[in-house]
């Protein structure tokens, strides 16, 4: 859904099903920022995030998470790891569920020129 959404908005989106497969992707069709999920197998946004603030230039990333299937406590575990994500370089985090407009808002805001 974040895709379609984004491509709506006018971005072009690639996508990889978790952070190793992200980075061999963007080994081959670099990219001007990452959105993530925290949550993936194989190797986890935090993982994924870290592994890219070693690039020169670090590439910008966006952490989304929305507890990792937790049922209880899921907002205190969420905000948690999206400011373990922080700590890590994400120069964005969002919390599922959220507005398409604040996705895209973001989007935009991390790819503008400084």
């Amino acid at each position: 859904m974040m895709k379609q959404m984004l491509e709506r908005a006018g971005h072009e989106v690639d996508e990889a099903p978790h952070g190793r497969a992200a980075l061999r992707q963007l080994r081959v069709r670099p990219s001007e920022l990452v959105v993530t999920n925290v949550h993936m197998p194989e190797m986890d946004g935090l993982e994924l995030i870290k592994a890219l603030q070693k690039e020169d230039p670090p590439l910008p990333v966006m952490a989304v998470s929305g507890g990792g299937g937790l049922t209880s406590n899921r907002e205190r575990y969420t905000a948690d790891i999206l400011e373990i994500a922080k700590h890590f370089g994400a120069a964005r985090v969002l919390a599922k569920p959220f507005e398409w407009s604040d996705l895209t808002e973001a989007v935009d805001a991390l790819l503008a020129p400084a």
